[in-house]
């Protein structure tokens, strides 16, 4: 795997890292988020900003040869002719028909076509004879004369004094080679790092999911008590980037988020979503498990993530709520830092089921951490 793909499955895990989906705070974030970092730098865009480290990869120093000590001996190729055993008999009987087929010709009386029979047969087995016969190479050690071995002992000393020298400098050049290489190999991967992330905030940029929300301050937007109360702590936490009475229109219905962080120039958003496990007034069972389902997939689809708290994380314990959040937003601004997934320091709690959520409203469960305030 080279330098390029680990940032991207580096980053990729950082932002699947925060995802929590069994237990609040529950965290979810769009797909197009993961999909913007597995789009490939083209290897074309690195090259021509740094040429030079595309030549230095086949470029390396030439390493020199030590020379071969010579041997004494050397081998000598020769030739030998190799007739097979069964040639041998088959001489006598080719010897025989020629003599009988030139008898045949020669004294006529109509036996010509006997003898003219008796060639061809003889003629026949002579080719087999030839086919007998073949020829093997085999070596031949021949040691070399003193002289002639001292002249190339002599040849060999002055080409291993040359090795030497010439060694000595491809040390030196191999080590100034990894030295640029190593610094050339730091700016492409610098360079590919940085091209990364503006990858990764063009593509953001590029969902305009700013222009689709609208800012409200309808009066009928109410809020209770505690959500008001937190509002006061997630304001001094981010300012003006956080926004209540904000509607978010779809193609199914309109959405009224408790809250919307917008940061990194409006970049990146988070809804913030505050769940209590019945209505207040009517007793009504709310926010069990699957019943936003519809609800979170329009904010996913607009490229806004989501964290959903529990009612009794934000009254018991805001501050580890703000401070929860704006870890997950390091990692979605950054995901190519190496952060420690974030940990939420409040108590965790498990989502509730529609039946749950009937035996708390029974024995008024809110009313236990309402009195907070």
């Amino acid at each position: 795997m080279n330098k390029l793909n680990t940032y991207q499955v580096k980053a990729e895990e950082s932002l699947t890292s925060i995802i929590s989906k069994d237990q609040y705070p529950i965290v979810l974030i769009p797909n197009e988020l993961v999909s913007i970092l597995k789009k490939n730098i083209l290897p074309k865009e690195i090259k021509d900003k740094y040429p030079r480290a595309y030549m230095m990869r086949h470029n390396d120093p030439v390493k020199p040869e030590h020379p071969t000590l010579p041997s004494e001996t050397t081998e000598i190729k020769k030739e030998r002719i190799i007739i097979e055993p069964l040639a041998y008999f088959l001489l006598v009987p080719v010897i025989f028909l020629f003599w009988l087929a030139i008898s045949c010709i020669s004294d006529g009386g109509g036996t010509e076509m006997f003898g003219l029979v008796y060639l061809f047969i003889a003629g026949y087995l002579l080719y087999k004879f030839f086919k007998m016969i073949h020829t093997e190479n085999y070596n031949v050690t021949v040691r070399y004369t003193d002289k002639y071995y001292g002249s190339l002992l002599e040849k060999y000393n002055i080409e291993k004094e040359q090795y030497h020298e010439d060694y000595k400098i491809y040390q030196n050049q191999i080590k100034i080679y990894n030295f640029q290489k190593l610094e050339q190999q730091k700016k492409i991967d610098q360079y590919s790092l940085t091209i990364l992330k503006q990858k990764y905030f063009e593509g953001l940029s590029s969902s305009l999911f700013y222009s689709r929300i609208d800012i409200s301050n309808d009066e009928s937007v109410k809020k209770g008590s505690s959500e008001m109360r937190f509002f006061e702590y997630l304001f001094g936490y981010f300012k003006n980037e956080v926004k209540i009475d904000c509607k978010v229109d779809t193609v199914r219905q309109t959405y009224y988020p408790d809250y919307l962080l917008t940061f990194n120039n409006g970049k990146l958003y988070i809804n913030i979503e505050i769940d209590e496990p019945y209505d207040f007034i009517s007793k009504q069972p709310i926010h069990f498990i699957d019943i936003d389902k519809v609800r979170n997939e329009c904010f996913l689809d607009k490229n806004c993530s989501i964290i959903r708290f529990s009612e009794e994380q934000i009254i018991n314990t805001p501050e580890y709520c703000c401070k929860y959040i704006s870890d997950i937003i390091k990692v979605l601004e950054n995901p190519f830092h190496a952060y420690d997934p974030p940990k939420f320091l409040g108590k965790l709690r498990d989502r509730w089921t529609y039946e749950e959520s009937v035996i708390m409203a029974k024995n008024n469960i809110r009313d236990t951490y309402q009195n907070v305030f």
